[in-house]
């Protein structure tokens, strides 16, 4: 309802929101929906990734302990960081260090 004064009388206009309401609420369910969406499915993307990262790591950690124990023989052999062409990150790089640093000592 609105009412305003006018030429000495009120004017009063009543308007419907009804359908429109119903319709923001529909907009507002499929925008929560759809980020609830993308934030699960934004969840599952960086377990996959970081669940890779530390496997890696765990296996590098693994073959430490085997040359702290005496293995010398006992290699990394990450793929990612004996070839040039695959992408060389952190991991990599720790594990290649760990497979020079046990050939120096063997």
């Amino acid at each position: 309802w609105a009412v305003a004064p006018a030429d000495g009388t009120a004017l009063a206009v009543r308007q419907d929101y009804t359908q429109r309401a119903a319709v923001l609420q529909g907009l507002d369910r499929a925008i929560i929906g759809s980020a609830a969406v993308a934030i699960f499915l934004t969840l599952l993307v960086g377990l996959y990734a970081a669940s890779g990262v530390t496997r890696r790591l765990h296996r590098t950690a693994q073959v430490a302990r085997r040359i702290s124990d005496g293995d010398l023989d006992a290699r990394v052999d990450d793929p990612r960081g004996q070839r040039p062409g695959y992408a060389r990150d952190e991991p990599a790089a720790v594990a290649a260090a760990l497979d020079a640093m046990a050939a120096s000592l063997q």
